[in-house]
């Protein structure tokens, strides 16, 4: 294994890593939106 096949392994993880990332980021900030708009029609001391 050369080292130029380590660095593209490497990159490649890279990229993946930071695609699950942004998408668990997307997935939260949907979570969070979704929280917030259903505590804002909550009836509160009904």
């Amino acid at each position: 294994m050369s080292l130029e096949d380590v660095a593209d392994k490497a990159d490649a993880w890279s990229e993946a890593i930071k695609k699950i990332v942004k998408s668990i980021t997307a997935a939260a900030v949907a979570l969070a939106t979704a929280i917030g708009a259903l505590l804002m029609w909550w009836p509160f001391g009904g």
